[in-house]
């Protein structure tokens, strides 16, 4: 796999990792979140410093306002590291939407975080007037939304559609997986109707109720 990321044209575009900072517990999913960094800068053989990102984080956070922020680390292709912040958009249930059209579960964008968004872009954009969309890939299963994974409430249980459907392995999803809160399971992007609720979810908003 690592062959043909060396030899494919990719467009540029840099690593990221959106970190949600509370002045109470620092960062959170830390760990997680430089665990992911580093797997996706060895798959594209960018070079990444764990100690010194780590370094670089403490003393930003030393500059930070007493309150809430998302912290984003860009990784460059060179090992460069920008990081910056913004605030945290309050939570707020939102109106979601099936993107117009499919994406392809072999992309390999969809498994790593980067700057390249293209796929997402256009689904937002395929559905003007809605909060977020809901993508599914070419077998008719649901994946993620434009910057949150998916959970589904089905039969009182919650399940969220597993990484080979096409979608970034949140760290937040991830981690209510570990802890048994969610499980995995394929979704049909026909059957989400069917579903008593259905929530976006990321490591900096956590739970999002969405209506379909």
């Amino acid at each position: 796999m690592k062959e043909k990321v060396l030899t494919r044209n990719l467009p540029e575009f840099r690593l990221l990792e959106s970190i949600l900072f509370t002045p109470e517990d620092g960062y959170f999913l830390l760990e997680e979140h430089m665990s992911r960094i580093s797997a996706s800068a060895g798959y594209f053989c960018y070079p990444f410093f764990k100690d010194k990102s780590l370094a670089l984080l403490d003393k930003f956070a030393r500059r930070l306002e007493k309150k809430p922020c998302k912290v984003k680390i860009l990784l460059a292709h060179d090992g460069g590291i920008e990081i910056v912040s913004e605030p945290v958009k309050p939570v707020a249930p939102i109106r979601v939407a099936l993107a117009e059209t499919p994406v392809d579960s072999g992309n390999v964008f969809l498994y790593h975080k980067t700057t390249n968004r293209r796929v997402y872009e256009e689904a937002r954009a395929s559905r003007p007037g809605f909060d977020d969309v809901i993508l599914y890939n070419e077998r008719g299963e649901i994946t993620e939304g434009s910057s949150s994974n998916i959970v589904a409430e089905i039969g009182r249980k919650l399940f969220t559609p597993p990484v080979s459907c096409g979608l970034l392995d949140g760290t937040f999803r991830s981690s209510l997986i570990k802890a048994g809160v969610i499980s995995e399971r394929v979704i049909k992007a026909d059957t989400l109707e069917d579903c008593s609720r259905i929530y976006f979810i990321n490591s900096v908003r956590k739970w999002r109720n969405a209506s379909l």
